[in-house]
C-alpha cells in the first residue's frame, strides 16, 4: 500500500519521546507526546494539503537513574517538572490506551518503541504495533542527495514550521513531515 493511501485509510499515531534530565540522570523526566493522524486535508478540487491531526496525548513521567545517551537529553530538570510529573505505570497504561493496535509512526520509531518497552516491560506494558518511520522514509527518497537527516534538517526541507518545546509538539512536526513525505514521492514505502 501506498502511503497516500495508508494516511487516507487508516489512523497513525505519531509519537516523539524527550528526555530532560539532570548532568548525572538521577533526576529525568520522560515528556511523551503522541497525536493522531486521521487522512488528509482537501481543497475544493481534491487537492491534498497535508495530514490532518485529531486527539493528542501528553505526559511527564519522572524516572530515577534512568541511563539515557546525551542525544536523547537535552535539558535539566527543574523543581515544577517533577511536581507535575506521573506515575509511570499509570502514563504508559494511558499511552497504550491512546495509541491501541494503531501503526505507530515516529522519527527513529525502534529506537522510541524500544525505550517505551524498556519502561513498559516489568507491568507487562508493551508496544508490539506496527511501526512507521520518517527518518527510513526520508532516507529511501532522498538516498545520498543530502547531507542531514536531522528532524529539524528535514523539516526544513519540506516547509514544516513550529516550536518544538516538547515531546508533543515534535510529533505534531513529525506527522506533518509524513503527510510531505508521502506527497513528494509515494512508492511503496510500507507493507501495510
Amino acid at each position: 500500500m501506498h502511503l497516500i493511501e495508508l494516511i487516507e485509510t487508516r489512523k497513525i499515531i505519531s509519537i516523539f519521546i524527550q528526555i530532560i534530565g539532570s548532568n548525572n540522570n538521577k533526576n529525568s523526566i520522560v515528556d511523551i507526546g503522541a497525536v493522531v493522524i486521521e487522512g488528509w486535508g482537501k481543497l475544493k478540487d481534491g487537492i491534498k494539503t497535508g495530514v490532518i491531526l485529531t486527539n493528542k496525548y501528553s505526559a511527564g513521567v519522572h524516572c530515577l537513574d534512568l541511563s539515557v545517551n546525551d542525544e536523547i537529553s537535552n535539558a535539566a530538570v527543574n523543581d515544577n517538572q517533577l511536581s507535575d510529573s506521573q506515575d509511570i505505570k499509570i502514563v504508559l497504561q494511558k499511552l497504550k490506551e491512546f495509541v491501541g493496535e494503531d501503526i505507530l509512526l515516529g522519527y527513529n520509531i525502534e529506537q522510541t518503541c524500544g525505550f517505551l518497552n524498556s519502561l513498559g516491560k516489568p507491568f507487562g506494558i508493551l508496544f508490539n504495533n506496527k511501526l512507521l518511520d520518517t527518518l527510513a522514509i526520508a532516507k529511501s527518497i532522498y538516498k545520498d542527495k543530502i547531507n542531514s537527516y536531522s528532524l529539524l534538517d528535514l523539516t526544513e526541507r519540506h516547509g514544516i514550521s513550529g516550536k518544538t518545546f516538547c515531546a508533543l509538539d515534535n510529533a505534531c512536526i513529525t506527522a506533518h513531515l509524513l503527510g510531505e513525505l508521502a506527497l513528494r514521492d509515494d512508492e511503496a514505502h510500507c507493507n501495510y
